[in-house]
């Protein structure tokens, strides 16, 4: 017998449609007889940049997410929800009137030195920065993420830098999963540009998990509790920051840009 399931495609971190982050997400009906292979079929056929996948759990939802490919990240629902059980543990989201907040835990990272971390900043930089710009290297080996901190670069600078050859061998012998350029800026305390590293590195669009380590950096670094922050990504993607205790609260607004019915 044919399952038919409500599918939505949601931008989040955006106020306005084909802007932030694009994800699908599927309601699934408290019992059902879909295997992991099944959702990745799914996932596969929506061909989103990721796709969550909702089951009801008393009240509150369990939640598994994938790619086109595999098993993926933590991304933002604009769902009334508000205790997500995912892979990585308990995920509480609220909402106040449009804004929603994904409370993830905090991220600390140590400054590093060395040679390899200069070959990704001058991989990606390719001569753009200027000599008077002051550059430090941050490992959060929590979430296996480096952050480089650049002062005295603009959002122009920023955006023109992009992938090449170089960057990708630099950032792939560094072992780390993802690679985020962070910039204060004026009109947002923070701009950022996140890569996942690898043979074929590629840019996300918006990621709350290099807020995670961008927040407390920053905090420790200008004395900012609260961030206005923008990832400078071909969508954008705009995020409100604020560090509470041990964890940090990665708010943002959605938008839902397509309901339908999947029939498997």
């Amino acid at each position: 017998m044919a399952l038919e399931l409500r599918v939505f495609i949601i931008d989040a971190f955006t106020a306005k449609a084909f802007g932030g982050n694009p994800a699908a997400v599927v309601l699934l009906p408290a019992s059902h007889s879909l295997n992991d292979s099944a959702l990745q079929q799914i996932a596969s056929e929506l061909n989103q940049p990721m796709t969550a996948f909702l089951q009801p759990s008393g009240a509150d939802y369990t939640l598994q997410w994938f790619n086109a490919r595999t098993k993926g990240r933590v991304l933002m629902l604009d769902l009334p929800v508000t205790t997500l059980h995912s892979p990585v543990g308990a995920l509480e989201i609220s909402r106040r009137d449009e804004l929603l907040t994904l409370r993830l835990p905090s991220s600390l990272s140590e400054e590093v030195h060395g040679e390899k971390y200069q070959k990704v900043l001058q991989a990606f930089m390719g001569g753009r920065l200027p000599t008077t710009a002051t550059v430090s290297f941050h490992y959060a080996q929590a979430v296996n993420d480096l952050v480089v901190l650049i002062e005295g670069i603009d959002e122009a600078v920023l955006r023109a830098c992009s992938l090449t050859q170089e960057f990708a061998a630099a950032s792939q012998a560094l072992g780390v999963r993802a690679v985020t350029f962070a910039v204060p800026g004026t009109d947002y305390d923070s701009l950022a540009r996140v890569f996942h590293a690898g043979a074929v590195p590629d840019e996300d669009q918006v990621t709350g998990s290099a807020h995670t380590i961008i927040a407390p950096l920053f905090h420790k670094r200008f004395g900012k509790s609260t961030l206005r922050a923008l990832q400078c990504s071909e969508r954008g993607g705009e995020l409100l920051l604020e560090l509470s205790d041990d964890h940090v609260l990665v708010s943002g607004t959605a938008v839902t840009v397509l309901e339908g019915k999947l029939t498997v």
